[in-house]
């Protein structure tokens, strides 16, 4: 009798360890934590097909009424090339293009001099009346960020590229500040005039905008204006300052 309630005890005990033992083996991992996305580049993710794209941070637009104007009216395809525009009347002006390829193309705007876009280029030309050409990124967060990158001299033809650039950060209340203000101006094929903006730093609110915008040079002047842009906008603080129950 005393071994069969030794024996009993044992196999009880077991049965137990092993339950155990195979629930924690058949719990499945956890899934993977996809990492939010923390860093923009503006021709890499250039978008062709949709304005504004719900998916991306990215708008692109004409202002009027100078560079502080809040209202940015989206521009219109024009395919097949990958470009924004203000319409096919007349001088379809502004604009923003993007060469596609991996080599640099030539193109026409509307000059009938052909203009090099760089691989993977980005360029902006402002209005026939004063409207300032624009790609806008909108805060997916509230967080401090971080940009850096250069406008350049796109044109030599004629006159060449003379252009006034700009960096603007809008609230979602009614203010803006321009953090970065530049001119451009090319006076010849061989003398690039290069606008470089280095690690500009601002705090954004969920919903805040960041304008980097082409305006047309002295006297209105928007012949020969197409300006190129590389631009990389990061997070450098965790949104809400790490506390996301703020946002």
């Amino acid at each position: 009798m005393k071994i069969a309630l030794q024996f009993s005890v044992s196999t009880v005990v077991c049965a137990v360890v092993s339950a155990a033992t195979v629930a924690a083996y058949a719990a499945p991992p956890p899934p993977p934590q996809t990492p939010p996305v923390t860093s923009w580049e503006l021709a890499g993710e250039f978008n062709d097909t949709t304005n504004p794209n719900p998916a991306t941070p990215w708008l692109y637009c004409y202002k009027t009424g100078g560079a502080l104007t809040f209202t940015c009216t989206p521009l219109t395809a024009s395919p097949p090339v990958p470009t924004w525009l203000k319409g096919y009347g007349g001088a379809p002006l502004p604009i923003i293009l993007h060469n596609t390829y991996m080599v640099p193309r030539k193109t026409v705007l509307a000059t009938p001099q052909n203009i090099t876009v760089p691989a993977r280029g980005l360029l902006l030309h402002p209005g026939t009346n004063g409207q300032i050409a624009v790609v806008r990124f909108t805060a997916p967060a509230a967080a401090q960020y971080s940009t850096s990158g250069q406008f350049y001299g796109a044109d030599a033809n004629g006159s060449g590229t003379h252009t006034n650039v700009y960096i603007v950060v809008t609230n979602v209340g009614p203010s803006a500040s321009a953090v970065y203000t530049g001119a451009i101006a090319v006076t010849s094929p061989t003398t690039p005039s290069i606008g470089s903006f280095t690690t500009q730093t601002f705090t954004l609110a969920k919903g805040d905008t960041v304008d980097y915008e082409v305006e047309a040079g002295p006297g209105n002047n928007y012949f020969y204006g197409s300006t190129g842009l590389h631009a990389v906008i990061q997070q450098i603080q965790p949104p809400c300052g790490g506390n996301p129950t703020t946002c």
